[in-house]
């Protein structure tokens, strides 16, 4: 076991020792600073705070009435379908796919790559 350095032994010694000292000797400022937020919180306290009241209006209505034509569930009947989302939806799929599909068809899985890594695989052991 090795022994312990006396520059540690030292220093816990002195923090032991004189954390009670600064505490005695902070005693007086703390009082000090206490006292003054005491007396700055008492008077925001000391105002009074608005009443919280009814309101002078009726709240609205929250519930729609009814339309005279009932809805349907698509809201853009009038639109060509290349103007709808779901169009440029399906498109953005198919060119997706096509990239990762050109992707996969060209690219050579035997090929070692550029890296002083190499082609490393896994092993799960």
């Amino acid at each position: 076991m090795r022994p312990v350095p006396a520059g540690a032994v030292l220093l816990v010694v002195s923090v032991i020792v004189g954390a009670p000292l600064r505490a005695r000797a902070d005693a007086a400022q703390a009082r000090a600073h206490f006292e003054k937020g005491r007396t700055f919180f008492s008077s925001l306290a000391a105002a009074p705070l608005p009443s919280a009241s009814a309101p002078a209006t009726e709240p609205a209505v929250l519930i729609a009435k009814p339309a005279s034509e009932p809805a349907s569930g698509d809201g853009d009947q009038g639109k060509p379908f290349y103007k709808r989302g779901w169009f440029f939806a399906a498109v953005g799929v198919v060119l997706l796919g096509g990239a990762v599909g050109i992707w996969a068809a060209t690219r050579n899985p035997t090929q070692v790559p550029g890296t002083p890594l190499g082609n490393q695989g896994t092993s799960w052991q």
